[in-house]
Order: C-alpha cells, then sequence, then structure tokens
C-alpha cells in the first residue's frame, strides 16, 4: 500500500487496535471470541480434514497387513519432526510474501518459551489484500506441494505426509486469526503495520467521511 506511517492519520485513518508482540498469544484468543469470517470456516475445515483421512488410512492398511502399527507410528511421528523443521521456511515464505506485496525492512522474531515465531515488516503498511496475501502464501503452498507428492507416496509417507500437514494447518492458526480479524474489518477500510522498535503491531481505519467519499 503506497501510504507511509507518518501520513496515515493526515489521509484519514484512525487507530483502532494494536498488538504488542509479547502479547500475541492473549490478542489471538481475544479476537477470536468476535465475529468469523468465511476464510476462518474454510481453515477449521481444512484443519480437522486430514485427521479422518489419517484414520482411515492408517486402519485400513493394517488391518489388510500392508503395514504395521509400529512403523505407521513411527511415519506419522517423523511428520511432526519434519513439521518442526520446516518451521524456518514457513517464515521465508511470509517474508516472500511481504516481498511480493513491496513491503520493506523484513525482520524475524520469535519467542520460544511461549513456542510461537513470526515476521514482520517494519513501518509498511498492508491493507487486506495485501495482508491476505503474506497470512495465506505459506498455508497453501504447503497443501498444493502436499498434494502433489501424495500422488507418489507409499502408505508409509503417505502417513508421514498427511501427519505434517496437519500439523503445519495447526501451526497456521495464528495466521488464520489474524486474517480473520482483517477479513471482518475489511469495510471500514482497515489497514495494519508493524513497529519493529517498539514490539508493535498497529491496525488503523479510515473514517466514515473519507471511506464514504470513495463509494459516492
Amino acid at each position: 500500500m503506497k501510504i507511509e506511517v507518518d501520513d496515515l492519520e493526515k489521509s484519514g485513518y484512525i487507530l483502532i487496535d494494536k498488538l504488542e508482540h509479547k502479547n500475541l498469544i492473549l490478542f489471538l484468543n481475544e479476537k477470536n471470541k468476535e465475529k468469523k469470517n468465511i476464510v476462518f470456516y474454510l481453515y477449521f475445515f481444512l484443519l480437522i480434514l486430514p485427521l479422518p483421512i489419517i484414520s482411515f488410512c492408517f486402519t485400513k492398511e493394517v488391518l489388510s497387513d500392508n503395514i504395521t502399527i509400529i512403523r505407521g507410528i513411527l511415519h506419522c511421528m517423523l511428520g511432526v519432526i519434519i513439521t518442526l523443521l520446516f518451521i524456518p521456511f514457513h517464515e521465508f515464505l511470509h517474508a516472500f510474501a511481504y516481498k511480493v506485496v513491496g513491503a520493506k525492512n523484513i525482520s524475524f522474531y520469535s519467542n520460544f518459551k511461549k513456542l510461537y515465531f513470526a515476521v514482520i515488516s517494519d513501518k509498511s503498511v498492508l491493507n487486506v489484500n495485501e495482508f491476505r496475501i503474506v497470512a495465506l502464501l505459506p498455508f497453501v503452498f504447503v497443501i498444493l506441494i502436499t498434494l502433489f507428492i501424495a500422488l507418489k507416496m507409499d502408505t508409509y509417507w503417505l502417513l508421514t505426509l498427511l501427519s505434517f500437514l496437519t500439523l503445519h494447518n495447526l501451526f497456521c492458526s495464528g495466521d488464520f486469526s489474524l486474517l480473520n480479524y482483517m477479513e471482518i474489518n475489511k469495510e471500514r477500510g482497515i489497514v495494519t503495520f508493524d513497529d519493529k522498535k517498539n514490539g508493535i503491531t498497529f491496525f488503523y481505519e479510515e473514517v466514515d467521511e473519507i471511506r464514504n467519499q470513495k463509494f459516492k
């Protein structure tokens, strides 16, 4: 979005919310209590979808003596390990998406105590469409790659792949919570930017008079 942080208020935007990075989980929990956009329900569906597939595949193949229980469990556990190793690449995809939408001053931060990782773009203002790209790129990339690879996997590695997909989808919950917040407020002309120095993400909206003029 071609607007500077210092020009937001001059351009008719007002501050409506802020997220302190150290309180990310608390912020997301509060926002998850609010109205849900269809994108959130779609995420929830894709989150649980692999679980019955894993259960069906595992049970069917064990009963058919095509796989052993122990080796099947080990391959599912391998999927968990791969997911943990994939975290840096997940964040790299967010960073790449920031580049795609023209954001600058990109950096990474993490909180190992609370087990979350994130990418921020200092003082780059994003609208809903731009934020949507940043939030969804890792999720969509993993699903598409998983579907492609799954066609060439045997049962054991398919269990690994589905385990990886399930856990990765779960790790995307923060992305979808923030995206849901942006989506339900998009009619208010919501925009957001990160303040790296103070560890805060700000959310602004257009004042009614300015927003109404755009639709006249």
